[in-house]
């Protein structure tokens, strides 16, 4: 991750996973990748995308479900971002 942003505690159906993405020096749209980690069971999910194509690489069912849950475009190579993490804390 050339750009790294602040990792992220993501919540949903049931599921609970310290998020971390981050983006290519030239931007996200030119690469990005997704790490997530299980808080309960320590089990993983990585992910890369790129140029419109998308690889996982440690898949992971029950973390890509929640990835997309909790995503604002509902896809696990676009987390929520710890902005949005932070304001919804403090409303």
């Amino acid at each position: 991750m050339s750009v790294p942003e602040r990792g992220v505690i993501a919540t949903g159906g049931g599921a609970e996973a310290l998020v971390f993405s981050g983006c290519a020096a030239s931007g996200c749209a030119h690469g990005r990748s997704v790490l997530a980690i299980d808080l309960r069971s320590g089990a993983v999910f990585v992910g890369v995308s790129g140029q419109g194509a998308a690889e996982e690489l440690a898949p992971n069912d029950r973390l890509e479900a929640l990835l997309r849950v909790t995503s604002p475009t509902m896809r696990w190579d676009d987390p929520i971002r710890a902005e949005a993490a932070a304001s919804s804390d403090a409303g």
